[in-house]
């Protein structure tokens, strides 16, 4: 019982060792992971330090991508899971191809992600490209486009 008070302190400092990486040894492959790894435990606090600023995530999404992703990461129940095939970036924007949470062998999904501070973010519901609603620049709008595209010609790829 004693250890589990030490539980929160351990992932937090995992989250901050990860996060406090340059960006050529962190990836948004690990902060996926990390992510996800901290919404299983329902350790918000490190979930929220992995997800992209409020410039690029509203408080209402902000709030979704804590609470209910959680719930649906404890349940096995989220869209996406943390195993992840292929990533690629281009300038401070990364996708990264991951299972979907699908019976079906073929069911792949993109996360996206954004360089902050030398440490990569989350950009949840990225896909749904209101690009207004992520505060995007015109650079970083073109960069995601293009990150969308090289993911379909990835799934096709991986689904031969």
């Amino acid at each position: 019982m004693n250890s589990l008070k030490w539980l929160p302190v351990f992932f937090a400092l995992v989250v901050v060792g990860c996060n406090e990486r340059s960006s050529h040894t962190s990836t948004p492959s690990e902060c996926l992971k990390n992510y996800y790894t901290a919404l299983k435990s329902g350790d918000i606090v490190a979930a929220e330090k992995l997800l992209a600023s409020s410039k690029h995530l509203p408080g209402d999404l902000r709030q979704v991508a804590l609470q209910e992703f959680s719930e649906g990461a404890k349940a096995d129940k989220l869209a996406i899971l943390p195993v992840t095939f292929e990533e690629q970036i281009k300038g401070d924007c990364a996708a990264v191809i991951c299972k979907g949470n699908n019976t079906h062998i073929d069911d792949f999904r993109a996360a996206y992600f954004i360089e902050e501070g030398g440490a990569w973010k989350a950009l949840v519901n990225l896909t749904v490209w209101d690009e207004e609603l992520h505060g995007l620049t015109d650079e970083q709008k073109e960069h995601f486009k293009s990150l969308e595209r090289w993911f379909e010609d990835e799934k096709s790829k991986l689904k031969r």
